[in-house]
């Protein structure tokens, strides 16, 4: 039997996620147990169609930094086949905090 063939059409950010207290307006806080993952709808959706066992083709674009390059090799490390557009200079990044409570 043939693996079901999909694409995914989308972007892929690089998140940054970590726990800490919530800082007030004008304070900075610090953030413990950093991890970096490639996110975004179209690589959430690509990560999640290749886990059901399904040949997945994703089309986005990526950045020319360290950060693109990540965020393509963990994809495909997951099993995604990666069609991406090179763009000159940084990846989009993002930063996701959690505090106590979740």
């Amino acid at each position: 039997m043939t693996r079901p063939r999909v694409a995914v059409v989308g972007h892929v950010e690089w998140v940054t996620h970590a726990r800490g207290p919530m800082p007030r307006p004008g304070e900075i806080t610090a953030l413990a147990d950093p991890f970096d993952e490639p996110a975004g709808g179209g690589a959430v959706s690509a990560s999640q169609v290749a886990k059901l066992g399904c040949d997945c083709r994703f089309y986005t674009a990526l950045g020319s930094d360290e950060a693109g390059r990540q965020a393509g090799a963990q994809l495909r490390a997951l099993g995604v086949n990666v069609l991406a557009a090179g763009r000159p200079g940084r990846h989009t990044r993002a930063v996701s905090a959690v505090d106590a409570s979740g």
